[in-house]
């Protein structure tokens, strides 16, 4: 670029700051139209401002490092910087149509990001990937980004349609081997009441562990009690615990250290039998409230310990269980599910409860106990 093409980038620039300062739009069409010419000049400009990039990557000397010379900004992250850098090496070396289409206003970031995304597995000679090019930035116009994508990845029933099954068969098996390879599952807690959850599964099992959510999904009436309108993904998040409950009601899990699953909490007497203060999980070290912790208590093995100086115990007593498999199978088939009215929770997600608090002194094999909603 020489210096009179790069003075008129930036008076085009002053010029554009002007005006967009004193931007004033009151007409919903007019808005419209121009939400639309200045979605193709991002465009442009974002074309351009790779092909930048690549420009000063190819004549960067010798311990200039780019990434750290555009991250001195801090207008993004060095892991974004980073992408923007391989984004602008790739376009520049395997898809130039894309490059250019994206510097003529033709195609969005998203759009020339999705079809690269579809392409890449694809293993095109020279030829085909200029066909694939060219075809998919004639459908710009017609589809958003995932749709994009999803055509990519089918490019080959376009350029090579007598061997298209044997290689989407291949592809099929090498994605799979990538994503066994991949999988992974990340359980921290976020030290405000919650566990993150971040995890990758391959296919097949991210549809299983989908269908049993969709099973398990509350409905709407479920929530009336407390007024609450969860969103989809909150219900999907009460599914998901749900699945856990039928699991580890299922007594059906794998031993683990010489015993069944199971989650030790640990609190004293008082907070037990009134509800106020606080208890502590095990393995985590993490609190919870009294009210989670006497919930777990209704249904599980109560180990009384005596503990000394420093937490030592001094006694440990025999774990004792409030509900008798016979009375869950009585319950299950009275109450048929969870016994809050609007609740569709089959029995094996339900916990098993007291109509009274136990501390009251009920009689332990009776039927005065429900299965109420969470």
């Amino acid at each position: 670029m020489d210096g009179t093409a790069a003075a008129r980038i930036e008076e085009f620039i002053e010029h554009l700051e002007t005006g967009l300062a004193a931007l004033r739009i009151h007409d919903r069409a007019e808005a419209l139209t121009l939400i639309e010419r200045l979605e193709q000049v991002t465009g442009r400009i974002t074309g351009t401002r790779l092909a930048l990039i690549q420009q000063a990557a190819i004549t960067s000397a010798a311990g200039d490092e780019l990434d750290h010379r555009l991250h001195s900004s801090n207008r993004a992250t060095i892991r974004q910087v980073r992408g923007d850098i391989r984004l602008a090496r790739e376009l520049e070396t395997r898809y130039p149509l894309l490059l250019e289409a994206l510097r003529d206003g033709k195609l969005s970031e998203a759009q020339a990001r999705a079809i690269m995304t579809g392409l890449n597995p694809l293993q095109l000679t020279e030829t085909q990937s200029v066909r694939c090019q060219t075809e998919l930035i004639g459908y710009a116009t017609q589809f958003d980004p995932n749709e994009l994508l999803a055509l990519a990845t089918r490019m080959t029933e376009v350029i090579d349609p007598d061997h298209a099954d044997a290689t989407d068969a291949a592809r099929a098996e090498r994605d799979a081997r990538v994503a066994h390879a991949n999988r992974s599952l990340t359980i921290a807690p976020d030290h405000h009441g919650s566990m993150l959850l971040r995890g990758r599964l391959p296919l097949a099992d991210g549809e299983l562990l989908l269908a049993q959510l969709a099973a398990l999904m509350p409905s709407a009436e479920s929530y009336t009690h407390t007024g609450e309108r969860p969103t989809p993904a909150a219900k999907r998040a009460d599914a998901l615990a749900r699945l856990c409950t039928v699991a580890a009601n299922s007594r059906e899990l794998p031993a683990h250290g010489g015993d069944r699953p199971h989650v030790i909490v640990t609190l004293d007497y008082d907070t037990l039998l009134t509800g106020l203060g606080k208890a502590e999980v095990l393995d985590t070290g993490m609190r919870i409230s009294a009210r989670e912790a006497r919930r777990l208590a209704c249904d599980a093995d109560l180990i009384p310990m005596v503990l000394g100086g420093g937490s030592r115990p001094l006694d440990v007593g025999r774990s004792r269980r409030y509900f008798t498999k016979a009375i869950s199978t009585a319950l299950a088939i009275r109450d048929r599910g969870c016994a809050f009215p609007g609740c569709d929770a089959p029995p094996s997600a339900c916990d098993r409860h007291h109509t009274q608090p136990w501390k009251a002194g009920e009689v332990r094999d009776c039927f005065r106990t429900k299965s109420p909603h969470r």
